[in-house]
């Protein structure tokens, strides 16, 4: 999360005063309203190209006479016109970590995307793919005790070597890593989600009818999780197992269509 940086006199600020004593009480709100504003979307980084006088007093939430507000902020230099364009004055030299925070992100997410697509990319094609995070040992699980995994009876519950060759268990272990989960988190994300996401890794076997828990015949559920995944994080959407389960019908059925086609 970014925040603004604000001149601890900001209220004192002899332009602040004078905006207050031009536009009325409350007014020294308003060029902060636009500062945020102008920080909640970072690729404007202070200009305001194509906003129109009525929309940036509109943003400041100005409730007084059309146009006065941009006028004085102009008169003050909390704004500056250039080419018809309105612009934050100074924003790149107060406020410009903004823009560079969101590219740092942006491009950082890009690795982790990349990297996911390279090098794991939940493939379970080359025999390591599932191997030392995902076939863990009871040290990595500690707190949860290998015959008592909530919602099961302590009879379905097989030794920690065992569990981990299961497909629904492979799967769910998979699913950690896409997730990208610290190892020092696994025993409490274990403890809240892992029954549950057995079952939905249980009914993507079913959905893709596997009963096996080689690499090859994992292979189609972990890239329908994989691509399920990617859809909803760019689109700013989140993603749960059962979510992969809700599209992975569809899932099977657009690359069966694509096979076809081929």
């Amino acid at each position: 999360m970014s925040f603004l940086n604000l001149d601890l006199n900001y209220f004192e600020n002899l332009k602040t005063i004078r905006l207050v004593g031009i536009l009325g009480p409350g007014a020294s709100d308003l060029p902060i309203r636009l500062w945020c504003y102008c920080g909640r979307h970072p690729a404007l980084n202070g200009i305001l190209s194509g906003h129109s006088m009525a929309e940036i007093e509109a943003i400041c939430g100005w409730k007084g006479a059309p146009g006065s507000m941009v006028d004085a902020m102009l008169k003050l230099r909390f704004l500056v016109k250039v080419r018809n364009t309105y612009r934050v004055n100074d924003w790149g030299e107060i406020n410009g970590h903004i823009l560079a925070l969101s590219e740092r992100g942006r491009r950082a997410n890009e690795v982790r995307w990349s990297n996911y697509r390279l090098k794991d990319k939940l493939s379970l094609k080359h025999p390591n793919a599932i191997h030392k995070d995902d076939l863990r040992n009871p040290p990595s699980i500690p707190s949860i005790p290998i015959t008592t995994i909530a919602g099961s009876s302590p009879a379905a519950d097989p030794p920690v070597k065992a569990l981990s060759q299961h497909p629904a268990h492979r799967l769910v272990r998979a699913w950690k890593r896409l997730l990208e989960l610290p190892q020092e988190d696994y025993a409490t994300w274990d403890k809240a989600n892992f029954s549950r996401c057995v079952k939905s890794a249980n009914l993507l076997l079913e959905i893709f009818s596997i009963t096996e828990s080689t690499n090859e015949a994992l292979q189609p559920i972990a890239d329908c999780m994989n691509g399920v995944y990617d859809e909803l994080t760019k689109k700013g959407l989140s993603c749960t197992l059962e979510t992969v389960v809700k599209r992975a019908h569809d899932w099977k059925n657009r690359g069966s269509n694509a096979n076809h086609q081929t």
